[in-house]
């Protein structure tokens, strides 16, 4: 059987690194896998192709020539079944895969929580509107988020994000020589700086891993400031996991995630966790090493982190990282993540509509 997913540009998050993690569980099912990425970005490109996927590229969908490769791309690979990822012209690439692939199962991932208000409430419902109706099986990552697409007509499946093996496997390191480790790519949504200004006020050293592309000016000079004052352990991209081992506490400060990965990868190790009251993040409590805070002030971010340092000493907390390692093994494990998706590719036909006539070029389409 054969699936083609579809993302955006090919970056070092969270899909992209389920799919590396993935990779032995669909080739063990008989899924062949082909990756596509959209634009001319791809720092994860070679990561996906070791892992054994062929990887294609294609200009954005949005443009003419995206939106002509993408039809002709699915009409060369003959996939059974279509996993569509991005938010980003979801109407367009749904239409054209079902086009294309008459015959094809269309899946659809939303990753994220999409707040949509305004003009973009209106665009949304009408893209809804438009294209939901070829769609054989939306999956919401969490119970939260498929409540927020049913306002927009949707009837979710819940398939939880996953990690890899490693991060399952192997013995806990009880040594620990870094305060804090934030790990993920920068944006203004994941709100490092906060946890940056708390680290930098206390003097705790820090492990800072993502990808820096959409770096507040302001997390620069943090960051900056804690390596002149010897504070900086790590910068910049790299395998988190022995970051996540050999560092007292994990900090994820985002105003809002869809099931952040890096989390999961945290509390699949036994870390104490501090994380963000916020829309994604609430199955997370439920583990025995994760608090959250409601504010977005430095200072009380301080007090959540000092308080998380204590417990990461604490005579107990090694039972309850066993613990908590044990609970991950049984939800966040990417055989289970595998199993629940394949199911949904294998699923039968659902009687449809005859989808609406495909346009040459894509509405508002730019040229590449």
């Amino acid at each position: 059987m054969r699936v083609v997913h579809l993302l955006a540009s090919l970056r070092p998050s969270g899909m992209e690194r389920m799919l590396v993690s993935a990779a032995p569980y669909f080739a063990s099912a008989g899924i062949d896998s082909v990756v596509v990425g959209q634009g001319e970005d791809h720092p994860y490109f070679n990561e996906l192709i070791a892992a054994g996927y062929p990887v294609r590229t294609i200009p954005g969908i949005k443009s003419i020539e995206g939106f002509r490769s993408w039809t002709r791309l699915l009409r060369e690979e003959k996939p059974n079944a279509v996993h569509i990822h991005p938010e980003g012209a979801f109407a367009l690439t749904v239409i054209a895969a079902r086009h294309a692939v008459p015959d094809a199962r269309i899946v659809r991932t939303f990753h994220n929580f999409s707040f949509a208000e305004g003009w973009w409430a209106v665009k949304r419902r009408a893209q809804a509107m438009a294209s939901d109706r070829y769609v054989d099986e939306f999956v919401a990552l969490g119970e939260g988020m498929a409540r927020h697409e049913a306002s927009f007509g949707r009837e979710c499946v819940v398939i939880p994000n996953w990690v890899a093996d490693r991060f399952l496997e192997g013995e806990l390191e009880r040594r620990k020589d870094v305060d804090i480790v934030i790990v993920g790519n920068c944006s203004q949504v994941k709100r490092h700086g906060v946890a940056l200004s708390a680290a930098l006020e206390n003097g705790w050293s820090v492990a800072h891993l993502g990808h820096e592309g959409e770096m507040h000016a302001q997390e620069g000079e943090q960051l900056a400031a804690l390596a002149s004052a010897g504070l900086l352990r790590q910068r910049g991209v790299g395998d988190p996991l022995p970051w996540l081992k050999r560092s007292s506490v994990y900090a994820m400060p985002s105003v809002r995630e869809g099931f952040g990965v890096a989390l999961a990868e945290a509390i699949s190790l036994g870390c104490v966790c501090v994380v963000s009251q916020a829309p994604g993040l609430d199955w997370a409590v439920k583990y025995p090493l994760v608090s959250a805070t409601d504010s977005d002030e430095p200072f009380d971010w301080a007090a959540a982190l000092r308080s998380s340092l204590n417990l990461a000493q604490a005579p107990g907390t090694p039972a309850l990282a066993d613990a908590q390692r044990e609970r991950a093994r049984a939800h966040l494990a990417a055989r289970i993540g595998v199993e629940r998706y394949v199911r949904l590719y294998r699923g039968g036909p659902k009687v449809r509509q005859a989808p609406l006539p495909l346009p040459s070029e894509p509405p508002g389409a730019v040229r590449e």
